[in-house]
């Protein structure tokens, strides 16, 4: 667990989506996502967490599991960080989490086209 984890997890993330048909921006939300997450699993769990990516039925989905039973909340970001969930509900379509055996996992969607508007 060190302070390149989140970027090694983005490159591989990046690595993975080169392979699909993916729309720039919709990308680009996904990485960012994966950044946050695998960020605020280091810091709050304190331990290395585990990412998981797929595709299918037009959606992207970002999982990264951790060892904190630890519910991520939504709070007021400050000058030293703090808004990682709420960058992650911004972006994606939608975001979630849910216990596991060994602590949780916290997930993100995206439809693998943007929103028309």
């Amino acid at each position: 667990m060190t302070s390149r984890a989140p970027g090694v997890a983005r490159d591989e993330a990046a690595n993975w989506l080169d392979t699909l048909d993916v729309d720039p921006a919709v990308r680009r939300d996904v990485l960012v996502a994966v950044s946050e997450l695998v960020t605020n699993a280091i810091t709050h769990a304190a331990a290395s967490p585990r990412v998981q990516l797929s595709a299918i039925d037009g959606q992207l989905r970002v999982e990264v599991h951790d060892s904190s039973a630890e519910e991520p909340v939504r709070k007021r970001g400050s000058a030293t960080g703090g808004f990682g969930v709420q960058v992650v509900a911004a972006l994606a379509d939608s975001w979630g989490w849910a216990p596991t055996a060994g602590g949780k996992v916290v997930w993100a969607e995206f439809a693998t086209e943007p929103a028309s508007g």
